[in-house]
């Protein structure tokens, strides 16, 4: 005796769950995480950078104007 269609899906379905199988891949909101946690961590650096380099340019200007003031004394 053949099972009913609907008894071989349900037993697909099983299978597929067990094995991990099926659609796969990660949900939404794993695959929204990621891209936050990637925006977040290049925002991050971009920032640091642009601090790094504005503290570069403050130490230089404060070096040159400290010259310029003996030079002019």
């Amino acid at each position: 005796m053949l099972p009913a269609d609907g008894d071989v899906s349900e037993n697909v379905k099983s299978e597929e769950r067990k094995e991990g199988g099926g659609s796969g891949g990660m949900s939404g909101g794993k695959k929204a995480g990621i891209v936050v946690g990637v925006v977040a961590a290049v925002c991050f650096v971009g920032l640091a950078g642009v601090l790094y380099n504005k503290r570069q340019q403050n130490i230089r200007r404060a070096e040159f104007s400290s010259a310029a003031r003996r030079e002019f004394l």
